[in-house]
């Protein structure tokens, strides 16, 4: 009995002993733990200076390029150094302002290579559109030039075709015409050459080549020829002539050619008996 006593009494003392230790270690863990709202608030990430940076630097690499930089890359880098200002200022709330400062930089960079690209193309264009409109006056005044020159040379073809009908004309035969030629070369040219002539005589023939151009031959007697040239449009008129029909021609004297023939260029018939 006495030895479950003490058994008894000596497990009381340990018990004891171990809640007055249990009690000192929680007593001392309490005076070094602080309170839960001494703890410093950990500071945020600045959101708005990360996308601006993100975004500048997108706007940067765009800006690059030649054709998009200031049409795509400027207005991303607007965006980021907006971005990049806010942050500045919520800065002090977050972890601090290295993100809005590398998106200001990074999307001035932008700014200013887009704005560089802006001003070649507007030079570029600027100077394409002078040229354009260089070509444009160039071209209108040679339009006119040639304007001009066609309605110069259809008023002369209008004189030269009136003059043909109805101007003074010097009357010849085919023999006198072809002898003069034949006499004195020189004085003949300068008497009929481009002259306007009506040439009488009898028809030799009436000749058509391959390519419809049409011809009368007057006999000048003997080896002279007298060959007038009439335009296409007179093949129906020319059919109704004979041979040895005496006919007068009017046209405009070309002077003789290397085949010692006398030719009548614009001819038309006046008269035929």
């Amino acid at each position: 009995m006495a030895r479950d006593r003490r058994r008894d009494w000596g497990d009381d003392e340990n018990d004891d002993r171990r809640a007055r230790r249990r009690s000192r270690d929680r007593y001392d863990d309490d005076d070094f733990r602080e309170p839960p709202s001494r703890r410093p608030a950990g500071k945020g990430v600045n959101v708005p200076g990360l996308i601006g940076m993100i975004v500048g630097i997108l706007g940067l690499i765009v800006s690059l390029f030649p054709c998009i930089g200031w049409v795509v890359g400027a207005p991303l880098a607007v965006v980021g150094l907006i971005l990049g200002i806010v942050g500045l200022f919520v800065g002090r709330e977050t972890t601090g302002r290295g993100f809005p400062i590398a998106a200001t930089i990074i999307s001035v960079a932008a700014l200013v290579i887009g704005g560089i690209w802006f001003a070649v193309a507007r030079n570029v264009t600027t100077t394409a559109q002078k040229n354009l409109e260089q070509k444009q006056a160039e071209w209108e005044a040679q339009v006119k030039v040639a304007n001009e020159e066609h309605q110069r040379m259809m008023e002369e073809a209008r004189k030269a075709d009136q003059e043909l009908k109805d101007g003074p004309a010097i009357s010849v035969t085919a023999k006198k015409l072809y002898q003069d030629f034949e006499s004195n070369a020189i004085e003949a040219s300068k008497k009929y050459e481009g002259k306007i002539v009506e040439v009488s005589g009898p028809v030799l023939r009436t000749e058509k080549d391959r390519f419809g151009r049409l011809w009368v031959e007057l006999d000048a007697e003997g080896d002279g020829l007298i060959r007038c040239d009439f335009p296409r449009d007179a093949e129906a008129q020319l059919e109704k002539l004979k041979a040895l029909q005496q006919v007068t021609i009017r046209g405009r004297c070309a002077g003789r050619d290397l085949k010692d023939v006398i030719k009548v260029t614009d001819s038309l018939i006046v008269a035929r008996k």
